[in-house]
């Protein structure tokens, strides 16, 4: 085992940043951030580029996630460290250690202070080589499961494009407009939905936590996104809810993100509150819950340059109020809606083959990096 500033070096400095409201959906280069997926935007600027010389494991200081990129990229802003590894190291059999390594939990706080006091096992090269080999091969078949939960994110999108008409694919905006090409007009949302916020009891208080009462926080909202939230950690109690200014939603609210990870949404399967990071809207009779979360994911980047704030970007209340939503006949979004749940039907069994994968592959690492393979 040697110390890991031995095995590799940060290779971040230098590098121009771009900000998550600065990703573009489509473009010539892909941009890596700190997020769960691989590549979480595009951008034309070859001037944007990192400066790298062969692979780089890509470190979320912030979320412990680790990426191995061997393509050309951008580097996002926030909370993003390169690592190249030192002569000596083949880099995919660090990259599968790192995967491995039960790094600590600081919440939103830095890693990489933890990541720098770990050691790194150096067997000879050609072992080193052997072990990655192994545990590419079942990499490879995650990596393929994970692309069919990507095409089937792709596939509600289309579904959705179809329903709106590509020229309309901004369905929710900042801007008053008049009817698209169908006829169909963009109303204020705060007219179809009734606007909420949340906010968090106090902490201290023992008796406003622990309750039975789910509670939709921002460290969860990842990965809810375009999901129905069902069940929540934590949970708070009724003289939580009603000793602060936190309000218990009904099902079907859908619930808008609006700093640090802004724009990702969920929909409440059930009665829940959510902390004061959210812009929370109950859909009235015209207005299918389904259809509104997905007009607001399929309008993130657009929205996103509405946000404020250098550090934390920020959709603040003023700007929501204004959101206007293109609004096509009920039965229209009631059609979409029937077809997206098909869509997750075919998502949760993805995902459930995906997790058996993901438990062989950490079994695997277990056994390897402990000499048993």
């Amino acid at each position: 085992m040697v110390p890991f500033l031995d095995a590799v070096e940060d290779v971040s400095a230098g590098n121009r940043k771009i900000p998550r409201a600065e990703f573009s959906e489509y473009g010539r280069h892909p941009v890596v951030d700190q997020g769960q997926k691989l590549i979480a935007g595009y951008t034309d600027s070859a001037d944007l580029l990192a400066r790298t010389n062969g692979p780089i494991i890509v470190f979320g200081d912030h979320t412990r996630a680790f990426k191995y990129v061997d393509f050309p990229f951008a580097m996002g802003a926030d909370g993003v460290k390169l690592l190249r590894c030192r002569d000596e190291f083949y880099p995919k059999f660090v990259y599968h250690y790192l995967r491995s390594y039960d790094l600590p939990s600081a919440g939103y706080s830095r890693h990489f202070k933890f990541l720098k006091r770990i050691d790194v096992p150096k067997p000879p090269l050609v072992e080193q080589h052997r072990i990655a080999s192994i545990l590419d091969k079942v990499d490879a078949i995650r990596s393929w499961r994970s692309k069919a939960l990507h095409h089937l994110d792709l596939l509600e999108r289309s579904i959705f494009h179809e329903l709106v008409g590509d020229d309309d694919w901004r369905s929710v905006t900042t801007a008053r407009r008049g009817k698209n090409s169908a006829g169909w007009e963009w109303v204020p949302l705060n007219r179809v939905a009734r606007m909420a916020t949340g906010h968090t009891p106090d902490r201290t208080r023992q008796g406003y936590w622990d309750g039975d009462i789910p509670w939709v926080s921002l460290p969860k909202i990842r990965e809810l996104d375009g999901r129905m939230a069902v069940d929540v950690e934590p949970k708070v109690t009724e003289a939580g809810i009603a000793n602060s200014s936190a309000v218990v939603l009904p099902a079907g609210t859908v619930c808008f993100s609006r700093t640090a990870s802004v724009g990702f949404v969920t929909k409440l399967g059930r009665p829940m509150a959510t902390s004061q990071d959210f812009h929370n809207w109950t859909p009235g009779d015209s207005l299918d819950s389904d259809y509104l979360m997905a007009a607001l994911r399929f309008s993130r980047l657009h929205l996103l340059s509405a946000s404020d704030g250098s550090i934390h970007r920020t959709i603040y209340q003023r700007v929501a109020e204004r959101f206007h939503i293109l609004l096509p006949p009920l039965e229209v979004q009631r059609d979409f809606a029937a077809r997206k749940q098909r869509v997750d039907i075919e998502r949760s069994n993805a995902q459930r083959s995906l997790a058996a994968i993901e438990e062989m592959l950490r079994s695997l690492q277990s056994r390897a990096f402990g000499g048993e393979l």
